[in-house]
């Protein structure tokens, strides 16, 4: 909270091969699996990528040989039910300069100020190739899990949605909101 969080923009050093290393460049603030919390009072800025990510692990992981949730057997179902991020809140943080410089593909397809990362459990009604974990809540069945944004500055900062972008690429989907997409709202 009341944080000013800037120029993320440094190429990734972790350990190769680790799951860190996987992390684009250029991300501001990321919650990988988070519930529950505030983001809130921020000045969020001259990131490359994102400048607000929220994420469900399972759903970023998916592409990755040794960290995705529906090849590994060692992944217990207790890890399956924690790790979406539910109910966190991004309230009244300025974001400028964001999503000027993304990674390439696939990375690159989620560049905005604000990311929202999340599908929900139920997925494979939809066709989307995740698997049919239980959920652990109501909110696991939705798309955006809970997850809401409220005044934050400029009201058009950029938003990408994961669940939208699913909707666009399959035609035997329902059709996603027309672009720019908007984040969903606090109640």
């Amino acid at each position: 909270m009341n944080n000013w969080i800037h120029d993320n923009n440094k190429e990734n050093t972790a350990r190769p091969g680790s799951i860190l290393s996987l992390i684009p460049k250029g991300i501001g603030i990321l919650y990988l699996g988070v519930d529950d919390s505030l983001i809130q009072g921020n000045l969020v800025e001259n990131h490359g990528y994102v400048g607000i990510a929220i994420a469900d692990y399972c759903a970023v992981t998916d592409g990755f040989e040794n960290f995705n949730c529906a090849a590994d057997a060692d992944i217990s179902i207790e890890f399956l039910y924690d790790q979406t991020s539910n109910r966190n809140r991004v309230e009244s943080n300025v974001l400028v300069n964001n999503a000027g410089n993304p990674p390439p593909p696939p990375f690159g397809l989620f560049a905005a100020d604000l990311s929202l990362l999340t599908v929900p459990w139920d997925v494979t009604a939809l066709g989307i190739p995740i698997p049919p974990f239980p959920p652990q809540d109501a909110e696991d069945l939705t798309p955006f899990h809970g997850n809401c944004y409220e005044n934050n500055d400029p009201d058009d900062a950029s938003f990408f949605s994961l669940f939208y972008l699913i909707l666009a690429m399959d035609p035997s989907l329902p059709d996603p909101p027309p672009l720019p997409w908007q984040p969903p709202t606090c109640d």
